[in-house]
């Protein structure tokens, strides 16, 4: 617990104080303590993480140096909180639903230093409107460039339900947005992401309505399931606020209308592998996505009731999900063997697919792809090895056998690659 010291209206003063030492809490003799408490009179008082009785009156905490878990135990328990500052607090660990329906919570920032963030931890904080989180935490077990087993230290629906949520600043050193880590917040309007992160988890930002532009970073190699999908692709209809009667002495109910904000052009990055089931569902007002070479797969619904219409499946494509998109024509596939597709068809209503000349004819065959009316063209991606067994067309691309004909662009034939027995 903490303990007041009587330090006298210190305003915006910084004052170190001694950590207690080392018996079984985990802190270090020598360790400096740093401690701001926001008094509900606009006072600052200077604390020291031992034992104290109430708390009721803070309404802000910045804490820099050590802490453990009695210390962060002691912070939940101040239930009028409204500001806390860990970002320079030396903690490792922030328990499940540690501050669970903290209501009067506005801003937090995580420590630096995070290596653990439990399960719900700020789930259903109604006031909170701005997070920054930092620390060295990533969803899912995984295994780092020496090998080395690490199990997930992420939980999930971390922020979920926080409806009143506007800013989230994620920064360098967390890899990953945990399983629905922001889901339902719905007024999520200002997100930045780290270079730093590699995927994002399923249901992360489920029905994060005001989000009207996704900034995707370079080192992103996962989207997951239902990222980013709306329940609704014209709004959502939220938060009962009352009633009236009409003129008419007709009964009626009023309630909060929140707008659903998509961005109109998404581009993935190349180091995505793989995007999941209903990733972007129900952006209806998107009407452009890039899928940049290295894409593998892409799943059910994944830009379904979207304002896309036209889009190319890049030639690294190995598997594609149904109704992927609902219509539109022209779409493009440059893979030189048709992906695999799960059922149905990438297109819910297919029309004009273009594909590389020389395989035409597998694609007029090929499950789900001979949907589309199959038109051969001279595009080809660069830069590709090519296995002799493809079931590739050169008679009526007009090729010989002999060597194979790249295109680098619109009918520029600029690049020669040499056939090979074995990839």
């Amino acid at each position: 617990m903490l303990h007041a010291l009587h330090a006298e209206q210190l305003v915006g003063e910084a004052v170190h104080l001694p950590a207690r030492t080392a018996h079984g809490d985990g802190l270090e003799a020598e360790a400096m303590v740093e401690v701001h408490v926001h008094l509900r009179d606009d006072r600052i008082q200077v604390l020291v993480l031992d034992l104290v009785e109430n708390f009721s009156d803070v309404k802000g905490i910045t804490i820099i140096g050590p802490m453990n878990a009695r210390d962060i135990a002691q912070v939940a328990s101040m239930v009028n909180l409204e500001a806390l500052d860990l970002k320079d607090a030396r903690l490792d660990r922030i328990e499940y639903e540690q501050f669970r329906n903290h209501d009067l919570l506005k801003t937090v920032r995580l420590p630096k230093t995070l290596t653990y963030l439990g399960g719900n931890a700020f789930y259903d904080c109604n006031g909170l409107v701005s997070v920054t989180i930092s620390g060295n935490i990533q969803y899912g077990s995984y295994y780092d460039d020496n090998g080395n087993y690490h199990s997930s230290n992420m939980g999930s629906y971390i922020f979920g339900n926080c409806d009143a949520l506007e800013e989230v600043i994620v920064e360098e050193g967390v890899k990953s947005i945990g399983y629905e880590m922001f889901q339902n917040c719905n007024r999520l309007s200002k997100l930045t992401l780290p270079v730093s992160l590699t995927s994002i988890s399923d249901y992360a930002f489920y029905n994060c309505y005001s989000l009207a532009s996704i900034p995707l970073p370079g080192n992103l190699t996962s989207i997951g399931g239902y990222a980013f999908y709306r329940d609704n692709k014209v709004g959502l209809v939220y938060n009962y606020q009352g009633y009236y009667y009409d003129d008419n002495g007709n009964y009626h109910e009023i309630y909060d209308t929140i707008p659903n904000l998509c961005p109109e052009q998404i581009v993935i990055p190349a180091n995505v592998k793989n995007i999941g089931s209903y990733a972007f569902y129900n952006m209806g007002d998107l009407k452009s996505v890039t899928l940049n070479e290295g894409l593998t797969s892409i799943g059910n619904y994944a830009f379904y009731n979207t304002g896309i219409r036209i889009a190319t499946f890049p030639s690294t494509l190995t598997s594609a999900g149904y109704n992927v998109f609902n219509s539109g024509t022209p779409y493009t596939c440059l893979a030189l063997e048709p992906p695999t597709v799960s059922s149905g068809c990438p297109v819910q209503n297919p029309d004009t697919l273009y594909v590389p000349m020389l395989v035409t004819k597998a694609y007029k065959q090929a499950a789900g792809w001979a949907n589309f009316k199959i038109v051969g063209a001279e595009i080809m991606p660069d830069n590709l090895i090519v296995h002799k067994q493809m079931n590739l067309d050169f008679a009526k691309a007009n090729i010989p056998n002999s060597e194979l004909i790249i295109y680098g662009g619109g009918n520029q034939k600029d690049k020669c690659v040499k056939m090979v027995d074995e990839m």
